[in-house]
């Protein structure tokens, strides 16, 4: 019975796994009990903040005993900072960790595929392996800052100094960006007035190429400035060869209209992965650890191998949605006959153009629209499909389309263990079968991971 647990109620828990989100679950009078900041063994007193019939979510007053799975953290900015959850767990049981949540991600919707889930890939770099983050403009006591949000928080900034997911150089970055724009005295953004002008810092870095682009993303416009402030910062860092400006005016961090224009240097980055260069812009998809994206992109080259020989498949004919600057199928290329990809941000299709282009890839057409309209005036006959969409997971309507398609083959790469296996309900229910399911870590110390999961059409 749950009568006696209500909003506001303090009690003493104790955790007993880790769920989607890096959750710690725990149990109460028959309750089930979602903890954020927990890992499995913290026993807590905790404030119930919502109160569900079948659930409740809670945070975190006091431990009353802590995990012995915690060990120090090497960040100083752990916990407060939003960016890691798990930087105080020793890799080997974060990896354990995550694994238990793809199993039950799995247990909740597609429990027959439990035993296709494959031991994590580890990262061989768990330290400053990010390529690109993107940092806010904050303000304490009067002093601008550069940082990450305070977890649970939309408006509060924690100023970064150390951080260690993406390089040491990119704690710079921030540091001289900060001593800039403190001297000029523009002022950060404020998430509840409405007012300021610096909103964000993209520090994009290409981690075989050793060059750096930043993207500024202001909420007014002064020209000047900025300028001073590209010629400051380049003169600082000369490892940094590429500075845009990005204008959003409206009260959210979407704006209706790209404004994003060229301020210094180069238009691209360019980055390796196997074989293949691809360049890349500031708005454009690219795997944000590129060391394990060469795991991922080989894990995805021998799925499709894999499926070419189980199906028989004497050519493939892959269809690439969602395919962004067109890394997954360009890296595919020389194992397929053909590929067409389809992605609605033209600046990516573009890259993607340029990308096949320049590294003299002749059998990849790239298409600019959604995945929706895009599979509704199809006109390519695909035998095997590679989706990789984002956090949301397909559009019904895309996954509906995409099985009408009827592939003999379907690779689905995805960044959410949970709307991977809410989709994966959808496509075994349509007579596909899933031959396995690859965890991938590509962001250590976070509750992200990726997974490959191969499916092959069941004959009838």
């Amino acid at each position: 019975m749950t009568t006696g647990i209500k909003k506001g109620s303090i009690l003493a828990l104790s955790i007993e796994k880790t769920v989607y989100q890096g959750q710690g679950l725990a149990q109460k009078d028959g309750l089930k009990i979602f903890v954020p900041n927990t890992l499995p063994g913290d026993e807590v007193e905790a404030l119930i903040t919502l109160k569900k019939r079948d659930y409740g979510e809670a945070k975190v007053l006091s431990f009353i005993k802590r995990s012995e799975s915690r060990t120090e953290s090497p960040c100083p900015h752990f916990p407060t900072c939003g960016g890691c959850q798990f930087i105080d767990v020793d890799y080997i049981k974060q990896l354990a960790l995550k694994e238990s949540v793809i199993q039950e991600c799995a247990a909740q919707f597609v429990p027959e595929v439990a035993t296709a889930i494959q031991p994590m890939i580890p990262c061989a770099t768990p330290f400053f392996y990010r390529n690109k983050m993107e940092f806010a403009f904050g303000d304490d006591n009067g002093q601008l800052t550069l940082g990450l949000k305070k977890r649970g928080t939309f408006s509060h900034i924690v100023p970064v100094s150390n951080c260690q997911l993406q390089s040491p150089l990119t704690n710079t970055i921030l540091k001289e960006t900060v001593d800039f724009f403190q001297k000029v005295g523009l002022k950060n953004w404020n998430y509840r007035s409405h007012t300021g002008t610096l909103r964000h810092l993209m520090v994009r870095q290409s981690k075989t190429e050793n060059t750096t682009m930043l993207m500024l993303l202001v909420s007014e416009k002064h020209p000047q400035i900025f300028q001073e402030f590209a010629d400051y910062i380049t003169k600082k860092i000369p490892s940094i060869v590429s500075i845009y400006i990005y204008f959003n005016a409206e009260k959210g961090d979407t704006p209706k209209k790209i404004d994003c224009t060229l301020l210094f240097g180069e238009t691209h980055i360019t980055e390796r992965l196997g074989p293949i260069v691809y360049k890349i812009s500031p708005l454009s998809f690219f795997q944000t650890n590129t060391t394990q994206a060469n795991v991922l992109y080989q894990n995805i080259k021998d799925a499709c191998s894999s499926l070419k020989t189980h199906l028989q498949l004497s050519h493939v004919e892959l269809l690439d949605l969602y395919c962004g600057t067109g890394s997954i199928g360009l890296f595919l290329s020389d194992i397929v006959e053909n590929i067409m990809g389809i992605e609605e941000i033209p600046q990516a299709i573009e890259d993607a153009k340029k990308n096949a282009e320049n590294n003299a890839i002749t059998n990849a057409t790239f298409v600019c629209g959604t995945v929706k309209k895009g599979l509704e005036n199809l006109n390519f006959k695909p035998n095997i499909i590679v989706t990789d969409p984002p956090r949301s997971g397909m559009n019904p309507k895309d996954l509906t389309n995409m099985i009408a398609l009827n592939p003999d083959g379907i690779i689905y790469v995805s960044c959410n263990p949970m709307t991977l296996c809410r989709d994966l309900q959808t496509l075994t229910a349509a007579n596909y079968e899933v031959k396995s399911i690859q965890p991938i870590d590509m962001f250590p110390h976070t509750f992200h991971m990726e997974c490959v999961t191969q499916l092959i059409k069941k004959k009838s």
